[in-house]
């Protein structure tokens, strides 16, 4: 009886430390799948936020290029004013100096004129 007993307090045993293995592999498996999860949802929620981040960074990379043409625009309107209003200037510069030679031709032939009247 001694040894049939012992085999078989032998063979609960295994049986248990089996039916430990296997709940301790199917928890290890349950974690490892848990971990995967987790793990493809964090790449999902990095690659989100690289594409938000993108999409943030596009707009505002098209916005500033926005305001560079509106610079770059106004720019070369106030530079086209400028010419005009030195084009302006310079003309009534011109004339003004055209009027103070016609009226010192004038002036000249009135001078002249009237000595031409006493001869």
């Amino acid at each position: 009886f001694g040894i049939g007993e012992d085999e078989e307090e032998e063979e609960e045993l295994v049986d248990w430390d089996s039916g430990q293995l296997q709940s301790a592999m199917r928890r290890i498996q349950e974690a490892g799948s848990l971990f995967d999860r987790e793990m493809a949802a964090a790449r999902e929620r990095r690659r989100e936020m690289v594409e938000r981040q993108r999409r943030e960074l596009a707009e505002e990379i098209a916005s500033q290029e926005a305001q560079f043409r509106e610079a770059k625009e106004g720019m070369e309107r106030l530079r086209a004013l400028m010419e005009e209003e030195s084009n302006a200037l310079a003309a009534a510069e011109a004339q003004a100096e055209a009027s103070k030679a016609l009226e010192a031709a004038e002036g000249k032939a009135g001078a002249s004129g009237g000595v031409n009247d006493i001869d």
